[in-house]
């Protein structure tokens, strides 16, 4: 973001010289920044009075699959980041999902007031039943999205079934969890 403002002079923003490291840095002439750690980095002596951003708090299929992971995301929102945040400052978790465990699946099952947007990589929707949050036809993919044969990229997690050969209790362990497509 930083280094668009600074590649795009038409938007008519400067980023401060005095605070303009990659992990933090602020616009000239208006109050406010931008101050960026990672799951488990610290946030002290730093309110949250605008709007605070969590993007991709798991890196990927192995940290979504791994409890450990997903439980450090989560003791680090209730630990440090909902704690550093004014009253009424939005909150926006950006991220695919991986496991419903996952910090956007925990959220609204254990925090009051989260409103979900789901906005899947490629358009799913029923236009009988709804439409799709930015517009797009079913079928049709974010501009940034990569394509199917890159990688998942559902933003519902769904059951990956254990091998078919056998009877279900020959079957090797419980179901994964996937990102639908």
């Amino acid at each position: 973001m930083r280094n668009d403002i600074i590649a795009r002079p038409e938007l008519g923003l400067q980023v401060r010289s005095d605070t303009s490291a990659a992990h933090e840095w602020q616009l000239e002439g208006h109050d406010g920044g931008v101050y960026t750690v990672g799951i488990g980095g610290a946030l002290t002596g730093r309110p949250i009075d605008g709007v605070l951003v969590i993007d991709d708090p798991l890196k990927g299929r192995a940290e979504a699959d791994s409890a450990v992971f997903r439980e450090a995301c989560i003791e680090w929102w209730q630990e440090t980041g909902s704690t550093r945040l004014a009253p009424g400052t939005p909150v926006i978790v950006v991220q695919t999902r991986w496991h419903e465990d996952d910090l956007a699946g925990w959220l609204p099952r254990h925090d009051e007031g989260w409103q979900a947007v789901n906005i899947p990589a490629q358009a799913d929707h029923d236009p009988l039943f709804g439409s799709d949050p930015l517009g797009r036809e079913p079928g049709e993919y974010l501009d940034s999205a990569p394509r199917p044969w890159a990688r998942p990229t559902g933003s519902r997690p769904s059951v990956r079934s254990a091998p078919a050969a056998g009877p279900p209790s020959t079957r090797a362990g419980p179901p994964q969890l996937t990102a639908a497509s």
